[in-house]
């Protein structure tokens, strides 16, 4: 049996119902995809995002001033940026002609109350230029979650 044959199994040992993935957004994405793709062809744009450089800039203008604020801010969030390309999680790219579409990823820094000493980067794909972000844009992908009562009646079966 190949390991694609294998089927899934959660932590109990049961096995997982494909079928329940079966999501509205995931049959979306599918009659989108038919749509769209066809033969070999896999690279066609949905729509092209309108370039955001100004938005991105306004906000990286923001934690520019913020991190020259606050030193230790700074050096937190350079070590952050430093670990994020030494495990090429980011690289750096090539620059773009003037017609290649393009979407800049605000980023800001936050910290956990519980933890001072460590920097939390945001990519806010959130964000919203000219009434568009890059998640509404992104198909959502199947519901993974487990269902709550489902986790309720397994736990009060095992008590």
């Amino acid at each position: 049996m190949h390991l694609e044959q294998k089927p899934r199994v959660n932590h109990d040992g049961e096995k997982i119902d494909h079928s329940a993935l079966e999501s509205d957004a995931v049959i979306k994405c599918t009659q989108i995809c038919k749509q769209q793709f066809s033969g070999k062809s896999c690279a066609k744009i949905v729509q092209r995002l309108p370039n955001n450089r100004s938005h991105a800039y306004e906000i990286e203008t923001n934690l520019d001033v913020s991190l020259r604020r606050d030193k230790k801010k700074r050096e937190h969030f350079f070590e952050f940026m430093e670990q994020v390309l030494e495990r090429r999680n980011a690289v750096i790219t090539l620059p773009l002609s003037k017609d290649d579409e393009r979407w800049y990823l605000p980023i800001f820094g936050v910290y956990h109350p519980r933890k001072p000493n460590k920097v939390r980067a945001v990519f806010d794909s959130f964000a919203k230029f000219a009434n568009i972000s890059l998640n509404d844009e992104l198909l959502p992908g199947p519901d993974l979650n487990n269902k709550l009562l489902g986790v309720l009646l397994r736990f009060w079966k095992n008590l």
